[in-house]
């Protein structure tokens, strides 16, 4: 910026008042400081658009490093479903056989239930243990 000191600002009032003269001259400060204060405006104004402008392209960018992140676990995703398939496919278990059956059951040597059947035990296990709870704490209130 220009470094305008107390002197010079007087040198420069002083020759306005010999050229424009007297009555004159408030007017011209004034129109003077209307063209600095727009000029104030627009150098902020374009300070905001390149801050923006920089913004936008910091958003972009970080938009396209999320794309490439998100396409490259994508792929990984579908390797991992493909390894799975593969597994599965050589890992098959025998439909006929008994002792494959009883290996995944509710409990250890049961046979294979459904979702439904294995969260209606479920269910009834968890009320049988309430009950016996219940039981079990009036048991202890009345030896008390």
């Amino acid at each position: 910026m220009i470094d305008v000191g107390f002197f010079e600002i007087l040198i420069i009032s002083l020759a306005g008042l010999v050229i424009v003269g007297p009555k004159r001259l408030p007017v011209l400060f004034r129109t003077i400081g209307a063209l600095v204060t727009k000029a104030k405006e627009y150098i902020s104004e374009v300070k905001s658009e390149i801050e923006s402008e920089i913004n936008l392209n910091d958003l972009k960018t970080t938009h396209t490093d999320l794309k490439d992140i998100s396409e490259s676990y994508s792929k990984d995703i579908v390797d991992i479903q493909s390894e799975i398939e593969n597994l599965s496919k050589n890992n098959s278990l025998n439909i006929f056989d008994e002792k494959a059956e009883s290996k995944f059951g509710f409990h250890i040597g049961s046979k294979q239930l459904s979702w439904e059947q294995e969260n209606f035990e479920h269910k009834v296990r968890d009320k049988v243990r309430r009950r016996l709870r219940k039981r079990f704490l009036k048991k202890i209130t009345k030896d008390d």
